[in-house]
């Protein structure tokens, strides 16, 4: 473009001609690095496995030359095309030093710090389990219930027991002396709390019959007492509806399946299938928490089993997509961004970029023009020498005559 303007410059200047030999003076690079200062910025320094951390290199004074490339690097390997931003998920639970190298042209500046990142596997809530759902016993028998509640290993989890009459446990299993409780129908309550305040509660029942009472053939309800501990409380009444946190989920990041209003009662018990080869084992779980490792469609189902037979629920759709694909959408994002940009530069591409200022000496044989650019590049000198009649520009990535 320079060239194109250099040379109607000349064509307006009618039957003078001139050789113009021009000059440019490049920008210093920096020399001295001592005053920079480079670090890495995370999104967390406490991540979760499967879960993306965005890293940063930050190098200050902002003034730096953008011509300046960043590496990252995990416990001293690279992880990345040169950047200045990394959106990094780990695999593994650990602790990782993350830090970044500058490089100017290929040659080393400097390094940063290294920051240490923490990596745990993905929290899961806490989910309140009562095994069995219920209890006949006479009086002056022990009551014995426990919880198949899962312990997240990251957080502490407290689980609390109560009983209407008043007495009150903690731990995975809770006795409860009847001596002094009167035949009846005794609700029993379990909470499971963690150290994020999230809580999830449990039901059961306790039935107390006296002592001369024979529990074989006892009818409450019009149930029989006697299978009250191996028969579901509500065979026939579970509710089979299961919900996903997620019905879109990148590859490796968990995805928490569950079903709602229901405890499975004594003998129940439940098997997620989750439609990707992988099948739970039977279980009195109401949650479950699993993360795919390949993207796809996957159909995911839940079997209740009880005495009387087998029951699945209807699946759920759960789109897995590859952990590349928001970085495709934030391509897609700027280069559609990006058309206006582009056609604002075609436009002014057919404008003329630079404005010549020039002089011309008393001496007819010798100008001088000095070029400035309008888009902040170097300026530029020109010497314009006569030429007898031949119109001759000289540059320096080339001769145009």
């Amino acid at each position: 473009m320079l060239r194109l303007l250099l040379a109607c410059l000349c064509l307006s200047l009618g039957s003078m001609s001139y050789a113009v030999t021009v000059e440019q003076y490049n920008l210093p690079n920096p020399t001295n690095y001592k005053s920079y200062k480079l670090r890495v910025q995370a999104s967390t320094r406490q991540a979760e496995v499967g879960k993306p951390v965005i890293l940063k290199a930050i190098l200050s004074p902002e003034t730096s030359p953008k011509q300046i490339e960043y590496q990252f690097l995990i416990n001293g390997a690279p992880i990345s095309e040169p950047g200045m931003h990394k959106v990094h998920t780990f695999r593994e639970k650990g602790t990782y030093k993350i830090s970044v190298v500058a490089k100017l042209g290929g040659v080393y500046l400097l390094n940063s710090p290294p920051l240490v990142i923490h990596v745990i596997d993905a929290w899961i809530e806490p989910e309140a389990i009562i095994a069995p759902a219920s209890i006949v016993v006479k009086q002056g028998e022990q009551a014995v219930f426990t919880s198949e509640s899962e312990i997240d290993q990251h957080s502490r989890e407290w689980l609390y027991w109560s009983v209407s009459t008043g007495h009150r446990g903690s731990g995975l299993s809770f006795n409860i002396p009847t001596e002094n409780l009167e035949p009846g129908k005794y609700p029993i309550e379990l909470i499971a709390r963690d150290d994020r305040k999230r809580e999830s509660t449990a039901n059961a029942l306790l039935v107390v019959v006296d002592k001369e009472t024979n529990i074989e053939t006892l009818m409450i309800d019009g149930e029989n007492t006697g299978a009250i501990n191996t028969l579901p409380s509500f065979t026939g009444e579970l509710d089979l509806q299961l919900y996903s946190s997620h019905k879109h989920r990148l590859e490796g990041m968990p995805v928490v399946f569950w079903i709602q209003n229901a405890q499975p009662g004594a003998g129940t018990e439940l098997q997620l299938d989750t439609g990707d080869g992988k099948i739970s084992g039977w279980s009195r779980r109401l949650r479950y928490g699993h993360a795919y490792e390949h993207f796809g469609v996957y159909q995911t189902s839940i079997s209740s089993k009880t005495l009387s037979g087998t029951k699945t629920s209807a699946p759920v759709t759960v789109y897995i997509w590859p952990l590349w694909f928001p970085i495709l959408l934030m391509i897609m994002g700027l280069f559609l961004a990006g058309i206006p940009f582009f056609k604002r530069q075609q436009r002014l591409q057919k404008e003329p970029a630079y404005s010549i200022y020039y002089t011309v000496h008393e001496d007819p044989g010798h100008h001088q023009l000095i070029v400035s650019s309008e888009e902040e590049q170097p300026s530029l000198r020109v010497r314009v020498l006569k030429d007898n009649g031949k119109q001759t520009l000289e540059l320096q990535q080339g001769k145009h005559e």
